[in-house]
């Protein structure tokens, strides 16, 4: 007999790696059209994590995501989003500046998290185009 899993809204965050080059765009969003928490840089095995509540003026170190993005060592730049992977589209376009409008999903990775009590989904692998 067939066992439902998770439902797909079940995953209230989402992880997404984003070019460095996007960074200055997260600025001119939105955040309440797209729910943005911030972004993290992993860079020479250090973790800091920036937020939008404080227009990414202070880094907040041993922030909850460092657990998750840790593990995944082709990316240097995280985005969070309060949002699961189905809703990823529109923002990746508006940072990504794709005038082609462009967005596929094809892969990411489900983790449960204490720090949040939530599942989170890590991105990782997304064609912007």
């Amino acid at each position: 007999m067939p066992k439902k899993v998770l439902n797909g809204n079940d995953i209230k965050y989402s992880l997404v790696y984003i070019n460095k080059d996007c960074i200055p765009n997260l600025k001119t969003l939105e955040k309440r059209r797209h729910d943005i928490i911030g972004y993290g840089t992993m860079i020479d095995n250090h973790y800091t994590f920036y937020s939008i509540e404080d227009n990414y003026s202070h880094a907040i170190v041993n922030h909850w995501t460092e657990n998750i993005v840790k593990d995944y060592d082709t990316h240097d730049y995280w985005l969070l989003i309060k949002t699961y992977p189905c809703n990823l589209y529109t923002i990746m376009v508006d940072i990504y500046e794709s005038n082609s409008y462009i967005c596929e999903l094809n892969n990411f990775d489900i983790w449960d998290t204490e720090a949040k009590d939530c599942l989170v989904a890590v991105i990782t692998d997304i064609v912007i185009g």
